[in-house]
């Protein structure tokens, strides 16, 4: 698995494949996670020194499908030359829990270039991930019944620590080219 959309967007595929088997002690590999200063002696693209070629949004969208999924979060680059970005992938606390704390992960919903996961937490509240494998802008509006999540009222975008746009039982957004929001919901 290298840093490339082709490969991330298979992923999905994968995932969808490997739902239900994450369990104590049986966690599928989605692989490493090519993230920051990746080719110090790269074996990929001819050995040369570089950063990862995911965009910002793109490297959102691997760590939340990661996480969800519940795969091992394996880095794949340097730690000493990690940028404040890098850090902030690896050490966002509410991700790094849905991660680990989170069970029965699924894909709930693959609509055009929409596909969103859904999760529980051990405290009853629930997480969905809204992902954009399109080429451009994707505005959403979902019933949180359509997502699974009917009679939740209030959450939170994991990565940019916003409230969900809730209007009344419909959530709205817009998800970025190969972007994602990642909820926790209440």
């Amino acid at each position: 698995f290298w840093d490339q959309w082709p490969l991330l967007l298979d992923m999905f595929d994968r995932c969808r494949t490997w739902q239900g088997i994450p369990e104590a002690g049986c966690w599928p590999d989605c692989d490493m996670l090519p993230l920051g200063h990746i080719g110090i002696r790269s074996v990929d693209g001819g050995g040369a020194d570089r950063w990862t070629r995911f965009t910002r949004d793109e490297q959102l969208t691997m760590m939340s499908l990661w996480s969800i999924f519940r795969s091992p979060l394996i880095f794949g680059g340097e730690l000493r030359d990690c940028d404040e970005w890098t850090l902030s992938l690896l050490t966002n606390k509410e991700v790094l829990r849905l991660n680990q704390d989170s069970h029965g992960a699924k894909e709930i919903l693959r609509q055009g270039n929409l596909i969103v996961w859904t999760a529980e937490a051990a405290d009853q509240s629930r997480y969905a991930a809204l992902f954009n494998v399109g080429d451009s802008e994707l505005p959403v509006s979902l019933s949180v019944d359509d997502i699974g999540l009917p009679g939740f009222t209030s959450g939170t975008e994991l990565w940019n620590e916003t409230p969900a746009e809730l209007a009344g039982d419909v959530l709205q957004t817009n998800i970025p080219s190969h972007g994602v929001r990642l909820y926790r919901f209440y």
